[in-house]
């Protein structure tokens, strides 16, 4: 007993547990808060459209704050958990939350009068195609793409519509911000030459990109088409950055980026 073959002590999953349950803990305490809010408002029986706009801006500006706070996202082996599980509070969790808030107002309550509302999800290219490197942003952005689907599908109940919108690079600050963020903890790994060279390649096609104003110009074809697509890519050079990617078979996408990247690109 105790001896040099003995098995090894079971591991320890109490502290993953404590996260998890502390996680979900956090935002069902959002989205009540945010629920409470919107049925106050609507009991209050005030007009709501600016209180809406303004409280939806406030969420999006800490949510910008906080995704920009940790926007290292690399390689998932390596990436804390933290950081995973903030990009899927920020940009899945969140979006279901406001929608659950304000779901009434859209059209949910059969009581309300007018016409039923419209939910925009702003997605990216990620949503469909993953780039190496990207893998926690990523997951968090196809979570919100199988979330609008389903959402679409059981609101039609109420005749509320969600659309969803994949912008590709975009020409913002936030290339600024990338440029000064410290990769190093990396520089021991295997990753470290090749998630270099991504990262420039990021950089330079992130600050050719799209204007905002093209993104903000999608987002209003949305909310007004009479009968909108389900999914409205904005991706500069759209044949080969979007179509083409997601007509070929993985594999082959996985050789290209491979050869960009100068890795073995075969399983072994």
């Amino acid at each position: 007993m105790g001896g040099k073959d003995s098995a090894p002590p079971p591991p320890d999953y109490s502290a993953l547990a404590e996260a998890s349950e502390q996680s979900a803990k956090y935002s069902y305490e959002l989205a009540k808060r945010q629920q409470d809010w919107a049925e106050k408002t609507y009991n209050e029986n005030k007009d709501v459209s600016d209180i809406v706009i303004g409280k939806a801006l406030d969420a999006l500006d800490k949510q910008t704050a906080w995704a920009d706070k940790d926007r290292e996202r690399y390689e998932n082996i390596y990436q804390p958990l933290e950081e995973v599980r903030r990009h899927l509070e920020v940009n899945m969790l969140g979006a279901l939350a406001v929608t659950q808030a304000f779901a009434p107002l859209l059209g949910t309550d059969r009581a309300r009068t007018g016409k039923p509302g419209r939910i925009i999800n702003i997605s990216s290219v990620s949503g469909r195609i993953s780039a190496p490197f990207l893998g926690a942003y990523a997951a968090s952005k196809r979570a919100l793409e199988g979330m609008s689907h389903s959402l679409r599908r059981e609101l039609m109940l109420f005749g509320i519509d969600v659309v969803i919108v994949n912008p590709g690079s975009v020409v913002t600050p936030i290339w600024d911000k990338a440029e000064r963020i410290d990769g190093s903890r990396y520089e021991t790994t295997a990753y470290w030459p090749a998630l270099q060279r991504f990262w420039s390649s990021a950089l330079r096609s992130g600050r050719a990109g799209l204007p905002a104003e093209r993104v903000g110009e999608v987002v209003l074809e949305a909310l007004t088409a009479r009968t909108p697509r389900t999914s409205y890519p904005v991706v500069r050079g759209r044949l080969r950055n979007w179509t083409i990617p997601l007509a070929l078979p993985a594999r082959v996408i996985d050789r290209l980026i491979a050869k960009r990247l100068g890795v073995d690109a075969e399983p072994r």
